[in-house]
């Protein structure tokens, strides 16, 4: 193999292969009424964009739940700072329902289980640093 032949490889590899740094964030959810409906937990690194606007979210996960407890693992995240939404999509439409005030139907809660001030917490209050360890998250929806 020649010297152009092996650093092609090389750059190949390096901008295929997944991080090495990537780590996962394991998340408990607690506070659930219901093993009705799904979780639907949206992991952003935008503070502009959090929790509000799902299209610039980094990564979400959409399970079903089958306890009170529920637990699931976001993977491959790479390092940074983040902060997590989750809703109990009690319904099982796959979104937030809100009433006609604006205020959620439906459970939720956020990283380090924030509490926003007439509307959601901002993104400092939810955040949480992602590096080369696994990240735990227990997160109590109401």
């Amino acid at each position: 193999m020649n010297l152009s032949n092996f650093t092609a490889l090389l750059l190949i590899t390096v901008y295929c292969a997944p991080s090495v740094f990537a780590a996962d964030i394991v998340v408990t959810v607690t506070g659930l009424k219901s093993a009705t409906g799904n979780i639907i937990a949206r992991l952003h690194a935008d503070p502009e964009s959090f929790p509000m606007d799902p299209s610039k979210g980094v990564a979400e996960i959409s399970v079903p739940i089958t306890d009170k407890t529920t637990t699931f693992t976001l993977e491959d995240i790479d390092p940074g700072t983040y902060a997590l939404a989750v809703v109990h999509d009690e319904n099982g439409n796959n979104k937030l329902d809100f009433n006609r005030l604006s205020i959620p139907k439906e459970p939720v809660g956020f990283s380090n289980n924030a509490k926003g001030f007439m509307g959601p917490p901002k993104f400092k209050k939810a955040q949480f640093s992602v590096e080369k360890d696994d990240v735990a998250l227990n997160v109590r929806v109401k």
